[in-house]
């Protein structure tokens, strides 16, 4: 039988736990906003270079559309 300080710590754990994950998630989906804006920059600095659209968009993964609307 569990008692009040065994609830206790496993409460904690399992705090610990999702805060632990949701770092985890913050981190990854802040990484990809950064890869993202990474590719788009150097579609902009591509793009003033007068590169093809087709040569960008191989290159960064963007979309025709999201490439001319730099």
């Amino acid at each position: 039988m569990e008692n009040n300080n065994d609830k206790f710590w496993m409460a904690i754990t399992d705090e610990e736990g999702f805060l632990e994950a949701r770092y985890y998630k913050g981190m990854e989906k802040g990484r990809a906003e950064g890869k993202d804006e990474a590719n788009r920059e150097n579609a902009r600095k591509m793009k003033s270079l007068g590169m093809p659209t087709e040569v960008i968009a191989q290159v960064t993964g963007l979309t025709a559309t999201e490439i001319d609307s730099l």
